[in-house]
């Protein structure tokens, strides 16, 4: 939190989270830890379960400056998941927003289950037993600072539009300004011990202290935890501002989820360049547009299905960059950002390398539409086990790179991807599949992003994706799920004249809409256990 102590300083009037300025989020911050401290007196680690907020964020930060690792958590899991995820992180208290109570005293079928609010006085907590925490996610665009950056005045609660704010919810309790933590300023210390209620704040976190966890991969299989140290964002945000460049007026659109790692790195890269983000909740065609429209948004980073539904409907001058990854993109809708003249940036990474690995310009280099970009500076690609067409494994080693996830052995040296891929002459990345997604029929390796770009390309075509089923005589075979009006014959003509045919889908199942996690993805595990069950 080394960020926000100095941006404070330098940059206390200048808009940050919405509408709170960097010395807001500053104040709320200590307000917040301050809160919190009593609560967790002997943690060193909980989870956070809630939907984007400004509040989610600036909780972020007070846990941050505790001393607290923070395993967050997918919106999307259900309580046993939640539990489950707790267990093998080894945390005993989960932080809740008031939307993500509701949902865990539904599932749990017990109204009376106890979550305390951390504005509580209440702090009583059995070691050996789960401790539920809830926050209110009311600090939002309309909140207006009652206490100034260097002031030690009472903050007393204060309504806005009839709503309490919890930034202010702090029972008359005093608030010391900012002179008061100067001499926390550069302490160093890490997670482990104890979290007292009047203990220090740290603003300098050491490299190696790690800031959260995420879990990958908990909607399709056996999640892995993933931590995050502090040396890893620090790479991430240089080289990032490095290929997209930041300028004074910049402002973030955040509507991907802040418990994935493409909603939380906005909100770092924002934090160390100095510039302002704009959070909603969740992503909604209008939310966008309206935000691109109204709210002097000048950057704004989707999912290729996020974007596949309003390209034609951007119209915003002041948009130079959008930010473009999370998923295989279709080849059509790239080359209508390229006739729209739209300032894409596509890019590839994972929560083991915090984000972006790779990223360019679409607009500045046309002709590697295909690729997924260029090595970010310090990020090394090699592909390992080529073919004859230097087709092989993808091999990632960079300082934004893990050192191994939770509880499992140490990474040595380069990280496998399980992606399948090559790299051009010009460096320049290109991926084929994900390992596991290759239909292996009748010993032919087949692609299903190839088959997928070529059908994007016929007139109809909304959404598809190609999965692999077992078959008694080939092995596996293709089967083709997709959302469309086009019939069964025209496509499979349509497909019979621009690929071999061991290539063309066997089958053919209609849906209305594809299935999808929070980030946009396609969940083709959910496809073919759909397609197994059905026949």
């Amino acid at each position: 939190m080394k960020w926000l102590y100095d941006r404070a300083h330098t940059h206390r009037d200048k808009c940050f989270l919405n509408e709170l300025t960097y010395g807001d989020v500053y104040i709320l911050t200590i307000a917040t830890a301050k809160r919190l401290a009593p609560h967790l007196r002997g943690e060193s680690r909980i989870a956070l379960w809630a939907e984007n907020s400004v509040s989610m964020a600036i909780h972020l930060f007070a846990l941050s400056v505790l001393r607290i690792e923070i395993v967050l958590l997918n919106t999307n899991l259900t309580e046993r998941e939640v539990t489950e995820q707790m267990k093998s992180t080894d945390v005993r208290t989960l932080l809740v927003s008031e939307k993500m109570a509701q949902v865990l005293r539904t599932q749990m079928e017990a109204c009376d289950i106890e979550i305390r609010d951390v504005s509580s006085s209440e702090y009583s907590h059995s070691q050996g037993d789960l401790q539920y925490l809830c926050f209110s996610p009311c600090i939002d665009t309309d909140f207006k600072p009652i206490l100034p950056i260097y002031s030690g005045e009472n903050v007393k609660e204060e309504k806005s539009n009839n709503v309490k704010h919890t930034s202010t919810q702090i029972n008359n309790e005093e608030i010391d300004g900012m002179d008061s933590f100067i001499g926390n300023y550069g302490r160093q210390r890490g997670v482990e011990g104890s979290t007292d209620c009047d203990g220090n704040l740290t603003w300098n976190s050491a490299n190696d202290t790690v800031f959260c966890i995420i879990n990958t991969s908990a909607t399709t299989g056996k999640f892995k935890s993933v931590p995050v140290r502090w040396s890893q964002i620090e790479a991430h945000v240089k080289a990032s501002a490095k290929v997209l460049g930041v300028e004074e007026d910049d402002n973030w659109l955040v509507v991907l989820p802040m418990f994935h790692v493409s909603g939380l790195s906005i909100i770092l890269r924002t934090l160390y360049n100095g510039t302002r983000a704009t959070i909603r909740e969740k992503f909604s065609e209008q939310i966008v547009l309206e935000a691109l429209e109204k709210e002097e948004v000048t950057m704004v980073s989707l999912v290729p299905t996020v974007l596949q539904r309003i390209v034609d409907q951007i119209t915003a001058p002041k948009l130079r960059a959008i930010l473009l990854g999370g998923e295989f993109i279709p080849m059509p809708l790239l080359q209508e950002c390229v006739g729209r003249n739209l300032p894409v940036y596509k890019t590839y990474g994972m929560s083991e390398t915090f984000a972006q690995s790779t990223t360019f310009s679409v607009r500045e280099h046309p002709s590697k539409l295909a690729s997924v970009g260029h090595p970010l500076d310090g990020v090394t690609i090699e592909i390992r086990n080529p073919d004859e067409e230097g087709v092989g494994e993808v091999w990632i080693s960079s300082p934004m790179l893990m050192k191994g996830y939770l509880n499992k052995e140490p990474i040595a040296g380069a990280f496998n991807t399980d992606d399948i891929g090559y790299v051009d002459d010009d460096g320049f990345l290109y991926l084929l599949n994900r390992r596991k997604d290759i239909i292996i029929s009748g010993g032919e390796n087949i692609y299903p992003k190839e088959i997928e770009d070529v059908l994007y390309e016929m007139n109809g075509i909304k959404e598809c994706a190609v999965i692999p089923v077992p078959d008694s005589k080939w092995g596996q075979v293709p089967i083709l799920c997709v959302v469309t009006s086009r019939t069964k014959q025209e496509i499979i003509e349509y497909l019979q004249c621009r690929l071999a045919k061991y290539k063309v889908p066997k089958r053919i199942v209609y849906y209305d809409m594809l299935p999808k996690n929070s980030m946009g993805k396609i969940l083709r595990q959910e496809l073919i256990n759909s397609c197994l069950k059905h026949g």
